[in-house]
């Protein structure tokens, strides 16, 4: 960042554990589109769901915050920002947990890009917010 200016992104990372030490390492997500992935954005609520037990499951995000001056936010200055109210999820199941996805994992050269998908839920959804638990 630029004079301590702090921006958001929409990067993903897996940390791996080895012992005690952790290594970070950005995951290959695949965006041929400005829509296809999940803005940048901060405080959003993240969990990680599996309803078959065993399985690596889905990184679901929901909602948190978006604009072009979340730095002032964070400092305290003038700010526009919005709070967002779009549910997507990252299947990792994409990722196989043996040889190519220990790579994957440790290093981020995953053999195929992961692919966000947009959820629309049929009925009401909850209202924008930030910063909730999930």
């Amino acid at each position: 960042s630029v004079s301590g200016e702090r921006k958001v992104s929409g990067d993903v990372f897996t940390g791996y554990m080895q012992g005690s030490s952790l290594t970070w390492a950005r995951m290959n997500v695949d965006c041929p589109e400005d829509w296809s992935c999940p803005i940048a954005r901060r405080d959003a609520s993240i969990a990680i769901v599996d309803s078959r037990g065993g399985s690596n499951g889905k990184l679901i995000i929901f909602g948190g915050f978006a604009g072009s001056l979340i730095g002032d936010y964070l400092t305290g200055k003038g700010y526009a920002i919005s709070s967002l109210d779009d549910l997507w999820y990252l299947d990792l199941d994409q990722i196989n947990f043996g040889g190519a996805g220990l790579v994957c994992l440790q290093f981020g050269k995953c053999l195929n890009p992961l692919r966000w998908v947009r959820m629309d839920v049929p009925g009401g959804r909850p209202p924008s917010r930030f910063g909730a638990g999930m």
